[in-house]
């Protein structure tokens, strides 16, 4: 989440708005990663696979931002940490 843009730093309103929606899936992404640790194996897969999708969903959002030119910060960073945190549901 650190890698994310503020919405209370963003200056233009398109600025805000994606900063600001970034944010949700991202506090939407950690309860379902928090959800997903916490269960039992059989939920556990179920769980990990609708995290992995709203954490595609902030990849998405990001990259189409970025290309607009309404991302406020390098979209390499926050790639990064959502493939980091994908890889969690597929333990090897």
């Amino acid at each position: 989440m650190a890698t994310l843009p503020n919405p209370a730093t963003a200056t233009k309103g398109k600025d805000r708005r994606v900063a600001h929606v970034l944010a949700r899936l991202a506090k939407r992404a950690v309860h379902e990663l928090d959800q997903a640790s916490a269960a039992k194996p059989a939920r556990q897969a179920r769980l990990f696979k609708r995290a992995n999708r709203t954490l595609e969903r902030i990849r998405t959002a990001a990259d189409k931002a970025e290309s607009k030119g309404s991302l406020t910060v390098p979209v390499g960073p926050i790639d990064s940490n959502v493939a980091i945190l994908m890889a969690l549901g597929h333990p090897a």
